[in-house]
């Protein structure tokens, strides 16, 4: 799947910055760097070298439509979660890509829900 945002390891905790304290407030544990174009579009705008604060999550329907890290054969992604009658797809905001199936034989595991970005101003 080419144009997939992948993402380097999360730190194990957030520094006491002003700026970090606000995202660990809204419940970030995580942060992660954004690598590729996939989510670069409305609504997400998230661009290549973006930090990414996520809180955990584990329910598959409470991170319905929101975007999310996953994990997908031991590999960390950044996209749009969509869970419909036909399975669970992976989407990506830049429309570009299309949505990617999480197929039975994947080993996928939901790690958190994104709930903000700090990157370049373009």
């Amino acid at each position: 799947m080419s144009g997939k945002n992948l993402l380097k390891f999360p730190e194990p905790e957030l520094p006491e910055a002003p700026l970090y304290r606000v995202f660990r407030d809204r419940g970030a544990t995580m942060v992660f760097n954004a690598e590729g174009d996939s989510m670069a579009g409305s609504p997400s705008q998230i661009s290549n070298g973006d930090d990414l604060y996520a809180k955990p999550e584990t329910d598959l329907e409470a991170a319905n439509g929101k975007v999310i890290i996953c994990s997908v054969n031991g590999q960390l992604f950044v996209k749009r979660l969509a869970i419909r009658k036909a399975g669970i797809f992976l989407k990506s905001d830049n429309p570009r890509y299309t949505p990617w199936p999480v197929k039975e034989s994947d080993l996928f595991e939901l790690v958190g829900v994104v709930i903000g970005r700090c990157g370049e101003v373009q």
